[in-house]
């Protein structure tokens, strides 16, 4: 029965430590997931933004001059990025004034404003703005890239999570035996103790020097076990005197017939 009692508490209190450890870490993870991928959609609207701003200030006067070829080169410092699919500079009436890259069909969709920001399902990002001289809109710059490489480092930080939370299980699993070790087991001593003090023997005790609450609970037991003994002592003491005095008056009695 000690050893069945034993496993379970040893079982209770493993699965409470993985069960919080898990909880906590798993909860942990997840946040510095979306905190990454946070950063990540940030950081990539952010480069084209940057990108965007400086094509679109160069290309301005070659639009004003009609000057494609210099628009070009322009975009081409798109190549720069290897995650860059295609920039493209488009007039007001919808024509392609000039562009980089494999240009989409649906290109007057692309320069749509709802069509700005980083699509994750997509594994792409957008960024249009108009290309503006004084008051005048003379074209709209539309780029887009692919999510490659921000997918490859968040990937590279998932990893590295999963890796500090597989870590995270060792150690609670050799810290939850730890913990097993030092109240199971002395917790089960005291039941083959009490067990052993049951079935008659009353010279068992334990052997456990602690401070703590389970250390207390040892010198109870001790303090209770030495009762024990000390009351038995003295029932036997009384029975062996009365079992004397029985006798001597027994063979009073007899002596007088």
């Amino acid at each position: 029965m000690s050893a069945r009692s034993e496993a379970s508490l040893q079982q209770v209190l493993a699965r409470a430590m993985m069960l919080a450890t898990g909880g906590a870490l798993t909860i942990a993870m997840l946040a510095m997931l979306l905190l990454e991928l946070r950063l990540t959609v940030r950081d990539e609207e952010r480069l084209l933004a940057n990108v965007g701003q400086v094509i679109a200030t160069y290309s301005a006067a070659a639009i004003e001059f009609d000057d494609a070829d210099a628009a070009s080169e322009a975009l081409a410092t798109l190549a720069a990025n290897p995650d860059a699919e295609f920039g493209a500079i488009v007039l007001p009436d919808g024509k392609v004034f000039t562009s980089w890259g494999n240009l989409p069909s649906a290109i007057a969709a692309a320069a749509a404003p709802e069509n700005r920001g980083v699509s994750l399902l997509r594994g792409e990002a957008t960024w249009s703005a108009p290309i503006t001289h004084g008051e005048r809109t003379l074209a709209t710059l539309v780029i887009r890239s692919g999510l490659g490489s921000a997918f490859s480092q968040l990937f590279w930080v998932g990893g590295l999570m999963i890796a500090i939370c597989f870590g995270g299980f060792v150690t609670a699993w050799a810290l939850s035996a730890r913990l097993r070790e030092s109240i199971a087991t002395p917790l089960a001593e005291l039941a083959r103790s009490a067990e052993a003090m049951a079935g008659g023997d009353l010279s068992a005790e334990t052997r456990i020097d602690r401070a703590d609450e389970i250390g207390g609970l040892a010198k109870s037991f001790q303090r209770m076990s030495a009762g024990i003994r000390e009351l038995v002592g003295h029932v036997r003491e009384n029975t062996t005197a009365v079992s004397d005095e029985s006798a001597r008056l027994a063979s009073a009695s007899e002596s007088m017939f």
